[in-house]
């Protein structure tokens, strides 16, 4: 049993692979107690899990589709579907972000989900479908995930390719090893789905997803030359698979071989002239090599085909700043960014456009996003926003900003709230372990927002935020970023300010001593020295060490 949802109103229904793959017969059931026959397939993807059904069914209700890429941290979702078997079951819960899956973009969040669950819509509160419901990531508390709809689209048709005998008759003799190499990946054990894979291949030759599978997981344990030659046996079965065409050309490129890897692009384009991202991949290569002509001029066909491909856009933004062509370059990034909001890279890619330009302060601000999003940052570029940034490791000192409440504490007001504001909560705190600070302060000051003033609640609360605040001014300001440093201690002080406790004098004291550092950096000796001061009037020790810290690394 499963789930799934009706696409076009002749009968055309969207499930996931797993829930229909090595079946002989499938039946979909409606509300109404209505039950029809599929009798053809129309796409389906083994490895991103999407299967399109074909019934003989005619005037029906659809869904509206959404765009996955508009989703936020902290929004609500729904989720619809038969868990254990019990149609039509709702459930609500928060969407925590994207999440990377051996390469692919999955959507986590948090609404609970049972078997009998997959495949079904991932809706958000304005009823359009955003995801369909994959899969329960073993070994973690409500990580939930689905494929987002922007990546399903492609498979969206409404011819079948194949009649339901043929389907069956195709994948019955070696998905059943899939499967067990599917649930490996989940329990962490790559060399088990390793070992799965190649029984599965070795059953049927013709398992084409089973063979791309199989190289992702051999590219995942860094054995890249295993994944080529798996690929070039996928196409051996296969010469027409466009998956596999672009599989091997990727693999080729991650070994920086673009001669090869352009002929697989170019031959995934003569298969299937309408596929977007074989149009983005081949300009990735030509980019490499410095034809950037050709480069554009790809990419703007895999814009012309697909309008709201964020790769493309990035990838198109970047080669008109190697041309010369700011003012595009810019323009196309910030399309990317509107299509995909949550890859750090494109933020990266957008500072570096401006920093070349001299717009030096909206680099740094777009070096800031993409540093709040997880993107690792070259100590080069560092230099060049800050050429003469000094070291600022003083400023730390030997106290760990850390609450005030237990951990214990912390658990047993949390388990006091409603179930939406402890999930934000949760949320918060999960990205603040993982040094996601701007994550994590969205997620607690939504969580603020929800509690009453006066209550444990909201004092616990408060101190995350504030904590989050002056990590974040700790992190821009070890990297040489004072300008938004001084803009989060500031933001964290405001909020220190707006309660008192003993525990918050502490972080006041903390968050003046690192305002004093950035302005000694920055070369104002007078702000410098009216942080002191204002340490001083919390606690005079800490106010002589500070001073005598400021005055031996700087000389005033």
């Amino acid at each position: 049993q499963g789930s799934g949802f009706i696409i076009d109103r002749n009968g055309v229904v969207v499930t996931n692979f797993h829930v229909v793959g090595g079946a002989e017969e499938i039946e979909v059931k409606f509300k109404d107690g209505r039950a029809f026959p599929v009798v053809g397939i129309i796409d389906y993807d083994v490895n991103r899990d999407i299967c399109v059904l074909k019934i003989d069914a005619y005037g029906l209700d659809t869904v509206a589709l959404g765009n996955s890429n508009y989703l936020q941290p902290g929004s609500k979702v729904l989720v619809i579907g038969a868990p254990l078997g019990l149609e039509y079951s709702i459930t609500e819960g928060l969407y925590s972000g994207k999440r990377k899956f051996l390469k692919k973009d999955s959507l986590q969040f948090s609404a609970p989900i049972s078997p009998g669950n997959s495949g079904g819509p991932l809706l958000d509160m304005d009823g359009k479908v955003v995801g369909i419901t994959t899969f329960i990531k073993p070994g973690g508390q409500n990580l939930n995930f689905a494929i987002p709809v922007n990546e399903a689209r492609r498979y969206f048709k409404t011819i079948p390719k194949m009649s339901m005998r043929e389907f069956a008759a195709k994948l019955s003799k070696a998905y059943s090893y899939y499967k067990s190499a599917r649930d490996a990946v989940y329990a962490q054990d790559l060399d088990g789905a390793i070992r799965y894979m190649r029984e599965a291949v070795e059953t049927d030759p013709t398992f084409i997803a089973g063979h791309i599978y199989l190289a992702s997981l051999y590219t995942l344990t860094g054995r890249l030359d295993m994944s080529i030659t798996q690929l070039k046996k996928a196409i051996s079965a296969d010469p027409e698979n466009v998956d596999a065409r672009n599989e091997l050309g990727a693999a080729y490129f991650e070994r920086r071989m673009f001669k090869p890897a352009i002929k697989e692009f170019e031959r995934a384009i003569a298969i299937d002239s309408r596929n977007a991202m074989s149009y983005s991949n081949i300009a990735a290569a030509y980019e490499k090599q410095n034809n950037l002509d050709e480069a554009a001029k790809m990419l703007k066909e895999a814009l012309r085909l697909d309008p709201d491909y964020a790769m493309a856009h990035k990838n198109l933004g970047w080669v008109y700043f190697r041309r010369g062509m700011v003012r595009e370059a810019i323009a196309q990034t910030k399309k990317a960014i509107l299509f995909d909001p949550y890859d750090s890279h494109t933020y990266y890619n957008l500072s570096w456009i401006y920093h070349e330009d001299g717009q030096y302060e909206l680099a740094v601000k777009y070096c800031e996003k993409a540093m709040g999003l997880g993107q690792k940052i070259d100590p080069g570029y560092m230099e060049k926003l800050r050429p003469y940034r000094k070291t600022t490791a003083a400023a730390g000192g030997s106290e760990e900003v850390r609450s005030s409440f237990s951990d214990a504490e912390m658990r047993k007001i949390i388990n006091k709230m409603d179930s939406e504001t402890a999930e934000l909560a949760r949320l918060g705190a999960d990205a603040y372990s993982a040094g996601k600070y701007h994550l994590a302060l969205q997620y607690q000051k939504k969580a603020l927002s929800r509690v009453q003033k006066g209550t444990a609640a909201y004092d616990l609360i408060l101190e995350l935020v504030a904590i989050d605040y002056l990590d974040i001014g700790l992190e821009y300001m070890n990297n040489g970023l004072f300008d938004p440093a001084i803009e989060y201690l500031n933001e964290g002080i405001f909020v220190i300010n707006s309660a008192h406790s003993p525990f918050l004098d502490f972080m006041r004291v903390k968050a003046y001593e690192y305002l004093a550092f950035c302005h000694a950096e920055k070369g104002d000796k007078t702000k410098a020295e009216d942080y002191i001061r204002k340490v001083h009037s919390v606690s005079q020790e800490k106010a002589q060490v500070l001073k005598k810290k400021i005055h031996e690394e700087y000389g005033y």
